[in-house]
């Protein structure tokens, strides 16, 4: 494990990560998923692997599974009672077009 190369941790509460991890996989000539799929996890850090035991349920353990769970849990949600009030809030404009 001393061999791994040295690249920055997942900052859990910024959207930067996205090129990291495939600077990691062409730098390091990585193409097997599970190997993938371990230095996801690996150079994600223990807060990511921890969200990662917890939701993982009972999927399949691939690399497109980790990071399709991992993307989905870190994407931005809809508050859907402020949708509901950015819809009602319309007004229909007065002016006539044409």
């Amino acid at each position: 494990m001393n061999n791994l190369a040295n690249f920055p941790s997942f900052q859990v509460n910024t959207n930067k990560q996205s090129q990291t991890k495939k600077k990691l996989f062409v730098e390091m000539k990585v193409t097997d998923g599970d190997q993938k799929r371990a230095l996801l996890l690996h150079y994600a850090g223990e807060k990511v692997y921890d969200i990662y035991d917890v939701e993982k349920r009972e999927m399949e353990a691939t690399f497109k599974a980790t990071l399709t769970l991992l993307n989905d849990y870190f994407a931005p949600k809809k508050d859907v009672q402020m949708e509901n009030y950015n819809f009602r809030s319309c007004k229909q404009n007065d002016t006539l077009i044409g």
